[in-house]
C-alpha cells in the first residue's frame, strides 16, 4: 500500500463525505472501466454497470458464459474505489469455493492486480483469496452461504453489515440462493446508497430470484448467447466466452425447423441471426443455455425442473466436499447397482448409468451394434465397479446381452423389458406398463431432497422432456417415439437410469413389488470410485 493510499484510508475512518482519487466516476461506471481498470465491455455488460448506478435493484439472467459475473467484478471495484466506507458483499450458493472464490473473485484479483501493475492506486492494494481490505469498514468480501445450520443461523452470517459508504450487494448464480439469505440481504441494503445486484442463468421460474425479475422495483437485463460480439461476428471478440460453434450445436440439439401449422402462441420460436431461419424450441435446457430467459415448466412434467436443478447443485456440493479430503468421488456410499441401455441404431449409444442410492455417477458411452462387444464391456464394468446389480435393456439388440454375461458367470444381470405389465400395481397407484412404473420411480427419485446427478447435457434434456397423466389404465409417460421426436435422438441415459430403479427378477416377477428409494449415507464402497486422487 502506498503512502497516500494509508493517508487516503485513515482519512476516511474519520471524515464524512471524503474525495477518493476515483470520485468523479461515482455514478460513471462505464467511465471507471474504460479509463481506470481499462477493460472494454460488450453491450450487455455495460447496460449492467449503467443499471447498477441508476437503480437499487438490477437482477440479470444470462446465458451460460455471456459475461454476468466479469461485469459483477468490474461492477464490485467501481462501487469500492468511488465510495469511501463502503462495503462489497460477494455471495452465491454453494460450493462456494468455485463460485465465489474461483470466478467472481479470481475475475476482481485479476483486475485489481492489473491496475495496480500500472501504478493506478486502487483502494486496499494487494488483493486476498476473498477479499480486499482497506480498513474495517471499508472493504470487498466474499461470504458463503452455510449448508447446514438453522434459517437463523444463515441470516446471522449476513447481520450487521451496515456502511457508511453504502452496502453492495453481488449475489452470483442467486437462482440457488435460499430465501432466507435473501431476507438478510435485504435487511443489511435498507440505507441511502446502497444496491443489489443479483445474477444468474435463469435455471428454475421459482423462487426469489425468479420473483426479482418480474418485481417493478427492479431492473431485469436479459442476456441472449445470440446477442454476445464472439457468436455475432463468429470470431474471439471476447477470449473464453460463448462462441458461435457451441451456440450453433446447442440450436442443433435442442431446437428443430419451423413445421407448416407451428403457432408463436403455442411454440417457443426464434430466428437464427446469422441464417434467418426461424426455429422451434424443443427443449427447456436452450431457454437458460442460451436464450437467457427461464424455461417453461409444463403442466404434467415427469421432472420439474426446480427437482433437477436442485439434484445438480447437490452434486457438485457432494463432489468439492470428496475432493476437499483428497478423494475424485464421496466415499462413503452404498454399493452400486447399474442399468445398461444397449444402442438400437447406428445413431444411437450404448449408455450404462451407475447408481449409489440417490448419487448417480457420470454416464459411461459407447458405440456399437454388436451384442458381444457390448456384452464383453458391460461385463468388465460390472466387474470393476463392483456394482451389486446391473438390469440391462431387454429389447431388440439388447436382448442378448444379458443372457451372455449371466453365460460368463455374472448371476446378478437381469434382461428387463420395459415393455412388461407393471410389477407395481395397487388400488391405489397404478401404470400402463413397466415403463411408466419405472419412469414415476424415476420422478420419485428426484423429488428426494438429496438426490444428486452429475452435468450431463443430453441427461438433462432426456429428463425435462417427459411428460405424464393420469389415464384409465393408469399413469402413462409420453411414448417414446414422441421423446425421440422432440430430442432428435433416443434417450438413451434416461433409459440406463431408469433401468437402475428396477428391483424385480427377469420376466417383471416381483414378489413384494419395488422399493421407493431413499437416500442412505451409510455402508462402505468397492470399486475404483472411491480411489484417492
Amino acid at each position: 500500500m502506498t503512502l497516500f493510499d494509508s493517508f487516503l484510508h485513515r482519512l476516511a475512518d474519520n471524515i464524512e463525505g471524503i474525495q477518493t482519487p476515483f470520485q468523479s466516476y461515482k455514478d460513471d461506471p462505464e467511465g471507471f472501466a474504460k479509463d481506470v481498470l481499462q477493460v472494454e465491455l460488450w453491450e450487455a455488460q455495460k447496460e449492467i454497470l449503467r443499471s447498477v448506478a441508476k437503480n437499487k435493484y438490477t437482477a440479470v439472467s444470462a446465458a451460460i458464459a455471456t459475461g454476468k459475473s466479469f461485469a459483477a467484478a468490474v461492477t464490485a471495484l467501481w462501487f469500492f474505489n468511488t465510495r469511501p466506507n463502503s462495503k462489497v458483499v460477494v455471495t452465491a450458493p454453494p460450493p462456494a469455493d468455485r463460485q465465489i472464490k474461483d470466478i467472481i473473485f479470481a475475475e476482481i484479483r485479476s483486475l485489481q492486480r492489473a491496475a495496480l501493475g500500472r501504478g493506478v492506486p486502487l483502494v486496499g492494494g494487494e488483493p486476498h483469496t476473498w477479499s480486499i481490505n482497506a480498513n474495517d469498514n471499508w472493504w470487498i468480501q466474499g461470504f458463503s452461504i452455510p449448508q447446514t445450520g438453522s434459517r437463523e443461523e444463515r441470516i446471522a452470517k449476513f447481520h450487521g453489515h451496515h456502511a457508511q459508504g453504502g452496502v453492495l450487494v453481488l449475489a452470483d448464480e442467486a437462482n440457488g440462493i435460499p430465501p432466507e439469505v435473501h431476507e438478510a440481504i435485504d435487511n443489511i441494503t435498507t440505507g441511502a446508497g446502497c444496491k443489489v445486484v443479483q445474477t444468474s442463468n435463469p435455471f428454475v421460474p421459482s423462487g426469489p430470484f425468479w420473483r426479482a425479475t418480474r418485481d417493478r422495483d427492479t431492473k431485469h437485463i436479459q442476456i441472449s448467447a445470440l446477442d454476445h460480439p464472439n457468436v455475432v461476428t463468429d470470431s474471439a471478440v471476447i477470449p473464453g466466452a460463448v462462441d458461435r460453434a457451441t451456440t450453433q450445436k446447442r440450436i442443433d440439439k435442442f431446437t428443430r425447423a419451423i413445421r407448416l401449422g407451428d403457432s408463436e402462441a403455442e411454440k417457443l420460436i426464434f430466428k437464427v441471426p446469422w441464417t434467418g431461419e426461424k426455429r422451434v424450441v424443443t427443449s427447456p435446457v436452450f431457454c437458460y443455455k442460451v436464450l437467457g430467459i427461464f424455461p417453461w415448466e409444463a403442466e404434467g412434467a415427469l421432472i420439474p425442473y426446480a427437482w433437477y436443478h436442485r439434484a445438480r447443485q447437490n452434486w457438485d456440493i457432494l463432489i468439492a466436499e470428496a475432493r476437499s479430503q483428497g478423494y475424485d468421488w464421496p466415499v462413503d456410499l452404498p454399493e452400486p447397482v447399474g442399468g445398461l441401455d444397449v444402442a438400437e441404431f447406428g445413431t444411437d449409444s450404448n449408455a450404462f448409468c451407475v447408481r449409489s442410492e440417490n448419487f448417480l455417477y457420470p454416464f459411461m458411452r459407447w458405440n456399437g451394434l454388436e451384442p458381444n462387444m457390448t456384452a464383453d464391456r458391460a461385463a468388465r464394468l460390472f466387474r470393476d465397479l463392483g456394482l451389486l446389480r446391473l438390469n440391462v435393456d431387454g429389447i431388440g439388440v439388447g436382448a442378448d446381452v444379458a443372457p451372455l454375461m449371466r453365460q460368463w458367470g455374472l448371476k446378478q444381470v437381469y434382461s428387463v423389458k420395459v415393455t412388461w405389465s407393471p410389477t407395481d400395481n395397487t388400488e391405489e397407484m397404478q401404470y400402463y406398463q413397466l415403463r411408466d412404473q419405472l419412469s414415476w420411480e424415476g420422478r420419485r427419485w428426484f423429488a428426494e431432497d438429496d438426490a444428486a446427478v452429475p452435468p450431463d447435457e443430453d441427461f438433462e434434456a432426456d429428463c425435462l422432456a417427459w411428460d405424464y397423466k393420469e389415464t384409465r389404465s393408469g399413469i402413462r409417460v409420453t411414448p417414446k417415439p414422441q421423446i425421440k421426436s422432440r430430442l432428435g435422438r433416443s434417450p438413451d441415459a434416461w433409459d440406463s437410469f431408469i433401468l437402475s430403479l428396477y428391483q424385480g427378477r427377469e420376466g417383471g416377477r416381483m414378489g413384494q413389488g419395488m422399493e421407493t428409494m431413499t437416500l442412505g449415507r451409510g455402508g462402505t464402497r468397492r470399486g475404483y470410485f472411491g480411489v484417492r486422487r
